[in-house]
């Protein structure tokens, strides 16, 4: 019996399917936040965890719940405070009930930015180890897990020092073991208007009352994410876009060889090979999720900002003339080539 089963048209079809039925519950629950919801679910399959950019109100905690319930996922949330110590912040992750209170499958984080680091570290080893190492709470972290960070938009001083970090709230290492960095915007007028113009669509309204605890037997659909992880292990991605991918990626790194001029002149750090398994990886289930065995260079495009935003470090110059990271990414789209020669080849082994 073979070990990875490859989909079969007909369940990619399905899943496509029920991926899109997913996104119209959505629209009836938060308004606009599609995007937000795929790269949530793209994170749950792939066992990456989020940054959730965003002032109060703009509806993380309420696109949380509504994932976590749909999703029959054991939801929980803890606010930080800065004097927060490592032992306190598992034994409040377990419960007040201690080994009777299952470990929740989703942890909604709000005020990362203001924890300390050393608290930062510990959750950061936590989720990748799966162990929680502190020697006052012994436990385990649900597999799988995923960990949503929420935190303001960084906001740099007007004259930075040469010497201030592009993110502000985070040193890189912490960023980098983010999947996704995801922004959340006050709703476009349309949705706005539509998530007050009728009684019945009330419960849209953006909320930040934290995620309930669903029943994860009442899923409301049921994914199969080791089949898809057993299904991607099965066949590696497409040449082109490996090479695609390792250029916008490779472009951002400063001294490189493969720079852009304006990523020398605004960019202090790249994004890493991390940066590059993240952005393939995602693309190749956002392709299952539209029902295509293969990622497209329209995944990648369509992933590039949440994967590459929080791992791109802008220098102080940057900063003093006004330039974001999202403006920096729009343009390493445009002016990176779809294709190049030889991209449908593995290149060869160069000597160092």
């Amino acid at each position: 019996m073979d070990d990875f089963p490859q989909f079969s048209r007909s369940a990619l079809t399905s899943l496509a399917e029920s991926y899109q039925q997913l996104q119209q519950d959505l629209r009836s629950r938060v308004v606009g936040k599609g995007r937000e919801l795929e790269q949530l679910l793209i994170a749950l399959i792939l066992g990456g965890h989020c940054l959730l950019e965003g002032v109060a109100g703009t509806a993380k905690s309420a696109l949380a719940g509504y994932f976590g319930e749909s999703m029959g996922l054991r939801a929980r949330q803890i606010t930080l405070a800065p004097d927060l110590a490592p032992g306190e912040f598992f034994a409040r992750l377990n419960g007040e009930t201690g080994k009777e209170s299952p470990p929740p499958d989703l942890l909604l984080l709000d005020g990362i930015e203001q924890c300390s680091a050393k608290l930062r570290g510990a959750i950061v080893d936590a989720t990748q180890s799966g162990l929680i190492r502190d020697q006052r709470v012994a436990g385990s972290i649900a597999s799988p897990f995923l960990l949503l960070a929420a935190h303001p938009p960084y906001q740099p001083r007007s004259n930075p020092a040469a010497s201030d970090p592009a993110t502000g709230l985070f040193d890189a290492r912490f960023a980098d073991q983010f999947l996704f960095q995801i922004p959340f915007r006050y709703p476009a007028y349309h949705d706005e208007f539509m998530a007050f113009h009728s009684p019945r669509r009330a419960s849209a309204q953006p909320r930040d009352d934290g995620p309930a605890e669903p029943d994860p037997t009442s899923a409301r659909w049921k994914i199969d994410r080791a089949a898809i992880r057993r299904h991607l292990a099965n066949c590696d991605p497409p040449v082109p876009l490996v090479h695609y991918v390792l250029r916008l990626v490779r472009a951002t790194r400063v001294y490189e060889g493969e720079d852009h001029d304006f990523i020398l002149e605004y960019v202090s750090q790249g994004a890493g090979p991390r940066g590059v398994a993240s952005l393939i990886g995602a693309a190749r289930i956002r392709a299952v999720l539209y029902g295509r065995d293969d990622p497209e260079v329209d995944d990648v495009r369509a992933l590039a900002h949440a994967v590459l935003r929080h791992r791109l470090s802008l220098n102080a110059h940057a900063i003093r003339n006004g330039i974001t990271v999202d403006q920096l990414i729009d343009r390493l789209l445009e002016e990176t080539p779809e294709r190049a020669v030889g991209d449908t080849e593995i290149p060869s082994r160069t000597a160092e």
